[in-house]
C-alpha cells in the first residue's frame, strides 16, 4: 500500500453479479425524473446491506451534470433525482445524455443513454 491509500473489503452472502439502471418519470426539459440503480446478486435478488455507487451524468455537450457523485444504495437500490433545466439540450442519437454508474466494492458498471423529450 502507498501512503494515504485505502482498500475496502466487503463480505456479501452471495457474489454481486448485475447492475441495472432505469429512468423513471418524464425525461423532459424543464422537468424531473428519477434514475433507479439496482445491484443484484447471483440469485437475481437485490444485494443486502449498503453499497456505494459512483454516478457520472454527462450532458450531450460532454460536460458533467451536478447530480454526478457518490450515492449510498440501501439493500441494493438507490433512487437519484435528476432535474432538467428548460434550456437543456435534448441530445441526439449520436450525442445522447449518458448515465455511467459503478458499484465501488465489486466494480460492476452500467451505462444508460437517453434523450430528453421536448
Amino acid at each position: 500500500y502507498a501512503a494515504a491509500e485505502a482498500r475496502v473489503f466487503c463480505v456479501y452472502p452471495r457474489p454481486l453479479r448485475k447492475m441495472t439502471l432505469a429512468l423513471e418519470g418524464e425525461a423532459k426539459a424543464g422537468s424531473a425524473a428519477t434514475l433507479r440503480v439496482r445491484i443484484l446478486d447471483q440469485s437475481g435478488a437485490r444485494a443486502p446491506g449498503r453499497q456505494i455507487v459512483r454516478l457520472t451524468l454527462t450532458l450531450p455537450d460532454g460536460t458533467t451534470a451536478d447530480e454526478s457523485g457518490r450515492y449510498t444504495a440501501e439493500r441494493g437500490e438507490v433512487r437519484i433525482p435528476l432535474r432538467f433545466a428548460r434550456g437543456d439540450s435534448s441530445g441526439t442519437w449520436l450525442k445522447p445524455w449518458k448515465a455511467d454508474a459503478e458499484e465501488l466494492t465489486s466494480g460492476l458498471k452500467k451505462t444508460l443513454r437517453f434523450r430528453l423529450d421536448r
